[in-house]
């Protein structure tokens, strides 16, 4: 008999427990709670997002280098710049 009294209460508390989630103002509580969580799951991923386009950004190698064209041109000086110390030249030695 001992046993059979712990199945009768846990049968009466899950009748009890589908009556209250029936209801409407549990219905309303458990909607709003999981929009709640629906929102805070998009945010969650909109900043995980994020951070991931920043990081894929940093990571992505430069454009102009990958182009093929030779970094001589990137590095060379215009002819319209001067050197401020032009220095002296050696006259060649000539052999006689």
């Amino acid at each position: 008999m001992l046993p059979l009294i712990p199945f009768v209460l846990g049968i009466a508390t899950g009748v009890v427990a589908v009556r209250l989630f029936k209801t409407k103002t549990s219905q309303e509580a458990l909607d709003k709670v999981q929009d709640q969580l629906r929102e805070a799951t998009r945010s969650g991923l909109e900043g995980v997002s994020k951070v991931s386009d920043k990081i894929r950004a940093r990571l992505e190698p430069d454009p102009v280098i990958d182009a093929g064209e030779p970094m001589e041109k990137d590095l060379a000086v215009p002819a319209s710049v001067q050197p401020a110390l032009i220095p002296p030249t050696a006259e060649p030695k000539t052999k006689e």
